[in-house]
C-alpha cells in the first residue's frame, strides 16, 4: 500500500487546502488521483518532499517523517478549527518521542491554552496623485500594529490589536503625527462547530464587495 500517498489524502481532507494549488513534485503528474491533495499540502508547507524534487508516493511513511510533518501543523495550529486543532493533538500524542528528539515538546500543546501569542506587522507607503483642480496630492504614512491573541479555552478566545499610524508629511489638522489606539479588542466563542459569537471591537467584512460598519 503506497502509505505516503494516502496519509497526504487524509491529511487534506481532514484539514482542508488551498484551492487549485501548483504541483511541485516531478513525480506527481495532474492524472494522478492523489495529485490535488498532495499539491495542497505542499502549498500549505505541510510536505515537502524529498531534496531531488520528488514526492515517492510510493514510500512507507516512517515515524519520523509523520513526526516532522505533525510539527509543521502545531505550528499552524492557530489556522484551524476546534475539531481540527483536537486531531492535531492526537496524532502529537502519539508521536511524543519523536517530537521530543525534534525538540517539540508536546506538553506546549496544554501550555499555550491561556498564554498570549504575539504577532504583528509595519508598513511605509508613499502615495502621489493630483486632486479634481489638478494639484498634487501626496501622502508619506506608516503603520505598526502589534496582536496578541490569548486561548482562555478550547471554545473561546480574546483578541486585542494595537495600531500606530505616523504621518510623515504632517498633513492632519493638527501638529500630532503619531496616532496610537486599540482599533480590535474582541472575545469569540464557539457553539459546537457551526456557531459562534464574537462580542467587542472588530472590523466587520460582509458581501462579495465587503461593507465596514464604524471605519
Amino acid at each position: 500500500m503506497r502509505k505516503s500517498v494516502v496519509l497526504a489524502v487524509l491529511l487534506a481532507g481532514v484539514l482542508g487546502g488551498s484551492v487549485g494549488a501548483a504541483n511541485p513534485f516531478s513525480d506527481v503528474s495532474s492524472s494522478d488521483w492523489a495529485y490535488q491533495a498532495v499539491s495542497e499540502l505542499s502549498d500549505e508547507g505541510i510536505v515537502d518532499g524529498y531534496p531531488d524534487g520528488t514526492f515517492r508516493g510510493q514510500k512507507n511513511v516512517t515515524r519520523y517523517e509523520l513526526a516532522q510533518i505533525v510539527a509543521r501543523l502545531m505550528a499552524k495550529e492557530d489556522e484551524y478549527s476546534t475539531s481540527q486543532r483536537a486531531i492535531i493533538e492526537k496524532l502529537a500524542y502519539a508521536l511524543a518521542d519523536e517530537l521530543d528528539t525534534m525538540g517539540v515538546r508536546v506538553s506546549t500543546l496544554e501550555s499555550r491554552i491561556g498564554n498570549v501569542l504575539w504577532s504583528g506587522d509595519a508598513r511605509m507607503r508613499m502615495m502621489q496623485g493630483y486632486d479634481r483642480e489638478g494639484k498634487k496630492d501626496s501622502a508619506f504614512d506608516g503603520r505598526m500594529r502589534i496582536r496578541a491573541h490569548a486561548e482562555v479555552n478550547d471554545s473561546t478566545y480574546i483578541e486585542g490589536r494595537l495600531r500606530t499610524d505616523i504621518d510623515f508629511m504632517h498633513t492632519g489638522e493638527d501638529d500630532n503625527s503619531t496616532d496610537t489606539y486599540m482599533d480590535n479588542l474582541y472575545v469569540q466563542h464557539t457553539f459546537g462547530d457551526s456557531t459562534s459569537l464574537k462580542l467587542g471591537k472588530f472590523d466587520k467584512f460582509s458581501g462579495q464587495t465587503g461593507l465596514f460598519y464604524d471605519g
